[in-house]
């Protein structure tokens, strides 16, 4: 019925559904989850704010306009892509006139079939999944969250993690396709160039940067990442970008048709 969205079919993609009609919310809502999706319920945004912000992994937020509390769903839509601009964030009604709001984001107007409704959503994480996916190895959250969401702001999805370990476990995951990897090996400098070779044999379509301070460890890394240079330390967000344009661009333009 719907199409093969790339998600894993135990629930891998998570989509918050923002509906005060609970009967409208528990129908579209047992469609998310019968198409393999796990699904947060929240009767209002308010609600669905304290979701996003409690750090919860949502891929995309469905939500009506016009519901009870302190904002209505265009004011959540604005202050999730100013603040997660990497979630999609399909708004629906039939009150409000489609001009209205489709400036802000995608619209669905009502009333939708459970079916269309579930059909919209899926395309749209179709679409997320296509997007350049960049995953960041950095224990210092204050160095790794400020690349994170510039590289955001840029149109890139960028997935986190805080060590080696944890980045093995997101890129076996079929969830998202990692074109890149960018780490730290300052920390834990043989850990980060035994990854880089781990996904080098296992994982040859992901590019790898690795970055450091010490000189020893950037000239290191450029050996294992084969075109080098590395990046060194502290980020310029501008550097990085235009570096990571660089090397997707090239990987592109050899991939065989």
């Amino acid at each position: 019925m719907f199409p093969e969205a790339n998600v894993n079919h135990d629930g891998s993609y998570c989509v918050l559904l923002v509906e005060d009609e609970v009967l409208v919310r528990m129908s579209v809502a047992d469609g998310l989850r019968e198409a393999g999706l796990q699904v947060i319920e929240a009767r209002d945004a308010d609600k669905a704010l304290e979701v996003i912000e409690s750090g919860i992994a949502v891929d995309l937020i469905f939500s009506d306009v016009l519901m009870p509390g302190s904002m209505d769903g265009a004011e959540l839509a604005r202050r999730v892509m100013k603040s997660h601009p990497a979630i999609p964030v399909i708004l629906t009604s039939g009150n409000v006139r489609p001009e209205e709001v489709s400036k802000i984001t995608r619209f669905l107007p009502k009333p939708y079939t459970v079916d269309h409704a579930v059909l919209v959503i899926m395309k749209q994480l179709q679409m997320a999944s296509e997007q350049q996916h960049i995953l960041i190895i950095e224990w210092d959250i204050l160095v790794r969250h400020p690349l994170a969401q510039y590289l955001r702001e840029c149109g890139y999805k960028v997935l986190e993690a805080v060590d080696e370990a944890e980045a093995q476990s997101i890129i076996t995951s079929t969830k998202y396709p990692i074109q890149m990897v960018l780490a730290d090996v300052d920390a834990s400098r043989e850990k980060g160039f035994a990854l880089a070779q781990w996904i080098r044999t296992n994982y040859p379509n992901i590019e790898v940067v690795l970055a450091g301070t010490p000189e020893a460890t950037v000239n290191k890394a450029g050996d294992i990442c084969r075109e080098g240079p590395a990046l060194t330390k502290p980020y310029q967000h501008h550097i990085v970008l235009r570096l990571i344009k660089e090397r997707l661009a090239a990987r592109e333009r050899n991939r065989p048709l």
